[in-house]
């Protein structure tokens, strides 16, 4: 069986991971410096110096979506809520737009009001004090009013479908039959 990726569904994903890295701020002796974010953990911590912090930055980059070759891409159906605080719902526009430069086949769906983890089942923790996700929240509101885009020629129909599990079904139904 092969092991090529035949189609992606993403949701909410970080996509150009230097835009979401804070600020270089200088370390505190006292130790009375903020918590890192998932980002600067992705990345080793929050950066020590103004070097470190330009390493971190060509790193962030470095391991960005948007700026890898696209060319073979396969089809993507990227879900986004408009209401995300933790990763914005332009870093999905901007993988969207990504690869519909790339001449690959692209699906980006905005739902209105949904925050960050509506993916998720209604049971998952959540990621500690006042870091609130929006889990369950594709499955108790499917009928959430979304607006889509699509790159030219996208096979995926969309008409008559709502921003919930069922389209995802149908997205992989198309490309993995």
């Amino acid at each position: 069986m092969s092991s090529h990726v035949r189609c992606v569904m993403e949701g909410y994903g970080p996509t150009q991971i230097e835009k979401l890295l804070p600020a270089y701020t200088q370390v505190n002796t006292a130790g009375n410096n903020p918590a890192t974010t998932p980002e600067q953990d992705l990345l080793g911590g929050a950066a020590t110096s103004p070097e470190n912090y330009d390493h971190q930055l060509q790193y962030a980059v470095d391991a960005s979506p948007v700026h890898q070759n696209a060319a073979q891409a396969p089809p993507f159906l990227i879900m986004h809520g408009t209401g995300d605080r933790m990763v914005p719902p332009e870093q999905s526009a901007a993988l969207h737009t990504h690869l519909v430069q790339a001449g690959r086949q692209s699906t980006l769906v905005l739902i209105e009001g949904f925050g960050h983890g509506f993916l998720n089942p209604g049971e998952v923790a959540e990621l500690g004090p006042n870091v609130r996700l929006d889990n369950g929240r594709l499955e108790r509101e499917p009928q959430t009013n979304f607006s889509a885009q699509q790159s030219p020629g996208n096979p995926f129909e969309l008409q008559g479908l709502a921003a919930d599990h069922e389209m995802i079904k149908r997205f992989f139904t198309l490309h993995l039959r």
